[in-house]
């Protein structure tokens, strides 16, 4: 999952006291404890954020209402901003179909700071960042932040722990926490050859952690970004054949005629019949019932 700052600008930028960090990091726990959301890593950087996660509840539509919500208006009062936060795109999330796109998601993230040329290695990052070797140990407990917008004792807890967990879908695949913790830094290493790569082609060198955290908020990236490129809703993983895209894309045909169908029954009067597995908005809002997706 991840979401951009309205116009790029830099108003995730990491703080050099760290009060950015832990605003981010303070309200990601509060809204993965309410939501039943699983946080495997997680990269904040000037412009986004990327984080990889599972939602075991059903909950992602109201993580991100309240996740967002929640960062836009600590940030307005942290950042004396009066603007919008976040540009006008919906977040963006890739549903990862395979072991192999998950440990190379978890390598894309948290490579991220050097394929943007802050610095030569994730570990030198300031901002908010899960390295490889923290995933399934790590375990924050963050002080409620001194922010104007989180004044209610009752709303905002003193403090809240965030756990950084490892899919068990690695720990399966590769045998141990230790198998699964080497997979992702491989990933990690791969990544960060590649971006080390792309900048000395490009005659490009490393902002550094310093400049990072003295850059106004102001600034506005200048990253060239393509325009009407596809939006991707799932990653197979790469090496896996071809197959295994195409039974991805089947799958997210499949559900989306079924909902396409299962609509207009709807407005034609069908009140009683069940709608596809995997329907959200229904089943929360209206209260409609949903086929069974099977064992899980």
């Amino acid at each position: 999952m991840s979401r951009r700052t309205t116009r790029r600008f830099f108003l995730l930028r990491p703080d050099a006291g760290g009060e950015q960090q832990r605003l981010f990091l303070y309200l990601l726990g509060v809204a993965a404890a309410k939501h039943g959301i699983r946080v495997y890593c997680v990269i904040c950087m000037s412009t986004h954020y990327h984080l990889v996660c599972s939602d075991v509840e059903g909950q992602t539509p109201r993580f991100f209402r309240d996740l967002h919500r929640w960062l836009a208006m600590t940030l307005k009062c942290h950042r004396g901003w009066d603007e919008e936060v976040w540009n006008k795109s919906q977040t963006s999330r890739v549903d990862l179909e395979s072991e192999t796109a998950l440990v190379d998601k978890c390598g894309y993230t948290i490579a991220n700071c050097v394929a943007a040329g802050i610095v030569d290695r994730p570990r030198r990052y300031p901002g908010v960042i899960t390295l490889a070797a923290e995933m399934g140990v790590r375990r924050d407990v963050i002080a409620r932040p001194d922010n104007p917008w989180l004044v209610s004792e009752t709303t905002w807890p003193a403090e809240v722990e965030l756990r950084f967990e490892m899919p068990p879908e690695l720990l399966a695949e590769y045998g141990d926490l230790a198998g699964a913790q080497a997979a992702i830094q491989g990933s990690v290493d791969r990544h960060v050859r590649d971006a080390r790569a792309l900048l000395r082609a490009a005659g490009k060198g490393y902002v550094g952690a310093k400049r990072c955290m003295r850059a106004s908020i102001e600034t506005r990236s200048t990253k060239a970004e393509p325009l009407r490129s596809r939006n991707p809703t799932f990653a197979v993983g790469a090496g896996k054949p071809r197959s295994a895209f195409f039974a991805a894309v089947e799958k997210m045909r499949g559900f989306r005629e079924a909902y396409a169908a299962r609509w207009a029954r709807y407005a034609d009067g069908d009140r009683g019949s069940p709608w596809p597995a995997g329907t959200w908005k229904m089943r929360v809002l209206h209260g409609s019932t949903v086929e069974s997706c099977g064992p899980p």
